[in-house]
């Protein structure tokens, strides 16, 4: 086969619809109109010899054959983007490039002003488009889109693909509205165990919080009446009901103030949250994603 002839964007094409299993939204991801991803799927099944994608019930699913095919294209990729980063030379304020960033609600509130504020300064040809990401734990390979993420690690490590950096440490407080009946006087362990909780999981599983978990080596165990995977609508929901919830210091101090809540310190023993940053490997010589990292870095040494 003669390799000069074959379209090599038919691997980008590959890549999208096998990641997204679906011709438009493949389409968008890499900028290309419906119609020009149907003709490259129609390419790739004669080029491959292979259906790719079938339609069922449950929407288009990859055969056999393109499960074994994606890892493959997805490490050519990779690798193709390495050769080509590690050449480049990146000045930040004449580039034009679009960051895919993936993030909680929280570091959205505490971050990204302070971001988009010094990219409009620095580099404003820099974009962003972010996505919602709780925990590091739940960035997989198939989120391959994402250029960094920012996050808590639930499960004690992050995937084998990423690599992963410490960027600051967070506390534990408890926030109520004002005049809550017992937030009068300084929170007690017998209080906030008489109190109703709302908790916030940011692993989506049967993991218990760092809160819950601290409570349990002490042998109590807190009344959760309410679990959400979003820090900032359980402090809307604070400041219209008697609930209590267990948040981080840097979120409380940005919202007590507008919401009308107090912030009491947790009255037991409770690790700090550790908050870290993580990208593919591929990246890690990428001039333009090294200075993002680096911008990043110095934005959350700000926060200390």
């Amino acid at each position: 086969m003669n390799l000069s002839k074959i379209n090599l964007n038919l691997l980008v094409a590959l890549d999208a619809l096998l990641t997204e299993r679906h011709v438009t939204h493949a389409a968008h991801k890499v900028f290309v109109t419906q119609s020009a991803m149907s003709i490259a799927l129609s390419q790739l099944r004669e080029l491959l010899q292979d259906d790719l994608l079938v339609r069922s019930q449950q929407g288009m699913i990859p055969t056999k054959r393109a499960l074994e095919l994606h890892p493959q294209v997805q490490r050519l990729l990779n690798e193709i983007k390495t050769i080509v980063y590690a050449t480049s030379v990146f000045d930040p304020s004449t580039a034009s490039r679009v960051f895919q960033i993936g993030m909680s609600d929280y570091l959205e509130l505490v971050i990204l002003p302070r971001l988009i504020k010094k990219i409009a300064q620095v580099a404003p040809g820099i974009t962003f488009k972010f996505s919602h990401l709780n925990s590091l734990d739940q960035y997989t390979p198939e989120m391959g889109q994402l250029e960094l993420a920012l996050g808590v690690i639930c499960q004690g490590k992050a995937a084998p693909f990423m690599e992963t950096e410490s960027l600051f440490r967070d506390t534990a407080v408890c926030v109520g509205r004002k005049n809550h009946p017992l937030l009068a006087k300084p929170l007690t362990l017998k209080k906030f165990l008489q109190a109703k909780h709302i908790s916030t999981n940011l692993y989506a599983g049967p993991v218990l919080t760092r809160v819950d978990k601290a409570l349990q080596d002490l042998g109590h165990e807190r009344e959760v009446v309410i679990s959400l995977p979003h820090m900032i609508p359980a402090l809307y929901l604070v400041k219209e009901t008697d609930f209590l919830l267990a948040s981080v210091e840097l979120l409380a101090k940005e919202m007590v103030e507008e919401l009308g809540l107090v912030m009491h310190k947790i009255p037991f023993p409770i690790p700090p949250v550790d908050i870290y940053m993580a990208w593919p490997k591929y990246l890690a010589t990428d001039p333009a994603h090294l200075w993002l990292r680096n911008l990043v870095r110095e934005l959350c040494t700000e926060l200390q």
